[in-house]
């Protein structure tokens, strides 16, 4: 799995420094599933995604839906396990990150998000 860093492009806080990218059926159907946190700068971007479950997760997470320019367009924070999301149709893609992030990091509707490529290894 490839990873990538977060950063709000306007105020160029790190949202989340180690993000993995599941971007193939297979990483994206297993998502978190099996995981039991996701630690403080961690999360995981689906691509393409306009929707996801928490059915079998352990733990909440927040949500945020993106569109193709990485746009903010919606955020569900804090969603339960075994609860599903809202589909969002204007998304292209999905951040989830852990609860509070997005609060803590002043995550909103409208922020652009840049996401850089990190080196393998």
């Amino acid at each position: 799995m490839r990873y990538v860093k977060v950063i709000d492009a306007a105020r160029r806080v790190a949202v989340a420094d180690r993000v993995g990218v599941a971007e193939t059926p297979s990483s994206r159907r297993r998502g978190l599933l099996g995981t039991d946190a996701l630690a403080e700068g961690e999360g995981l971007l689906l691509v393409p995604c306009r929707q996801v479950h928490t059915f079998g997760m352990r733990y909440p997470v927040d949500v945020v839906f993106l569109d193709g320019s990485h746009r903010v367009v919606r955020v569900a924070g804090s969603l339960k396990p075994w609860r599903l999301s809202p589909v969002v149709w204007r998304a292209r893609a999905v951040l989830e990150l852990p609860a509070g992030r997005t609060e803590r990091t002043g995550i909103t509707e409208g922020n652009l998000l840049e996401v850089i490529s990190l080196p393998e290894g």
